[in-house]
C-alpha cells in the first residue's frame, strides 16, 4: 500500500501545479500531453543531422529521420488507445512530433490520476490563453537603407524568395497591402485558422493582419521590413481575440 501510495505521489509531479485543484473534479480540462521521447527536430539536433528540411523526412521512407518519425507515431497510437481505455469521454484533437512530443487531450478531471501512471508521459500541461498585444511597434525600422544590401549570393535584401509564417488572429488578406486575395498566386499563400479548425485565417480582429503588415506588406504608400517575401497565416484565435496553447503548437508544427 505504501509503494502504491508512493508512486501516486510521484506521478503527481508531472501534472502542471494548475491542474492539481482538478484531479478529484467531474469538469472537463483541457490540457496538452508532453511525452518522454524527443520530438524530431531536437532527435535530429542532438544526432548531428540538423538541419534536415522536413519535407524530405516526411517524403522519405529509409532515412534515420523519417524511421524516428515513424516510431513516434507508433508510440503516439499506443499512448492515445489506452488513454480512451482510462478515460472514456477523453478526446484528443491535435498530434505534436516535430517541435514538440506530444498531443492536446479534453478529459474529465478526475481521470487525470490514471492517465499519469503512463510511464511515458514526461509532463501534462495545462492549457493557457494568450492574447496580443497591441503596444508594441517599431517605428523607426530605417529599412530603406537595408533593402539596398545585398545577401552572399548578390541579391538584394528585400525578402524576394522567401516565405514568412504569421501565427497570430489570422491575415485579411484583402487588404491592398497584404495582395487582395488567398491562394498559390497571392501574397498569402496559404495558411489555416487552428482556432475554428477551418481553411480559412482571414483576420476578424486586425492584430495578425498588422504583424502581416510590418513583415510583409507593400503597398503604394506603406511597405514591411520584408516587402517581396510571401506569407502564410496560421490563425489561433477563436472566439474573441485570444489564442489557446494547443492550437499555437499546431500552428507552430504546421509552420516548420
Amino acid at each position: 500500500l505504501e509503494v502504491g501510495r508512493s508512486e501516486a505521489k510521484e506521478n503527481l509531479k508531472k501534472l502542471d501545479p494548475g491542474l492539481i485543484s482538478y484531479i478529484n473534479s467531474e469538469e472537463e480540462v483541457s490540457c496538452i500531453v508532453e511525452l518522454e521521447e524527443e520530438p524530431l527536430i531536437a532527435y535530429q539536433t542532438l544526432e548531428g543531422r540538423f538541419p534536415l528540411r522536413v519535407d524530405e523526412v516526411l517524403n522519405s521512407d529509409n532515412s534515420i529521420s523519417s524511421l524516428y518519425l515513424k516510431r513516434l507515431e507508433v508510440q503516439h497510437d499506443a499512448i492515445k488507445e489506452e488513454i480512451r481505455k482510462l478515460s472514456k469521454a477523453s478526446k484528443i484533437k491535435w498530434d505534436y512530433k516535430l517541435c514538440f512530443n506530444g498531443f492536446s487531450l479534453e478529459l474529465p478531471g478526475k481521470d487525470l490520476r490514471n492517465i499519469l501512471t503512463n510511464k511515458a508521459i514526461k509532463t501534462i500541461h495545462e492549457e493557457k490563453i494568450f492574447y496580443p498585444s497591441r503596444d508594441i511597434s517599431l517605428p523607426i525600422l530605417k529599412v530603406p537603407q537595408v533593402w539596398e544590401l545585398k545577401d552572399q549570393k548578390g541579391f538584394k535584401v528585400n525578402g524576394k524568395g522567401m516565405r514568412i509564417g504569421i501565427i497570430d488572429t489570422g491575415i485579411y488578406y484583402l487588404h491592398p497591402d497584404l495582395g487582395r486575395g488567398f491562394g498559390p498566386n497571392y501574397k498569402v499563400q496559404g495558411g489555416y485558422d487552428f482556432g475554428d479548425d477551418d481553411g480559412d485565417p482571414i483576420d476578424e480582429y486586425g492584430h495578425g493582419t498588422h504583424v502581416a503588415g510590418i513583415a510583409a506588406g507593400n503597398g503604394v504608400h506603406k511597405k514591411g521590413v520584408a516587402p517581396e517575401a510571401s506569407l502564410m497565416a496560421y490563425k489561433v484565435s477563436g472566439r474573441g481575440m485570444g489564442g489557446a496553447l494547443s492550437p499555437i503548437v499546431a500552428a507552430i508544427e504546421r509552420s516548420v
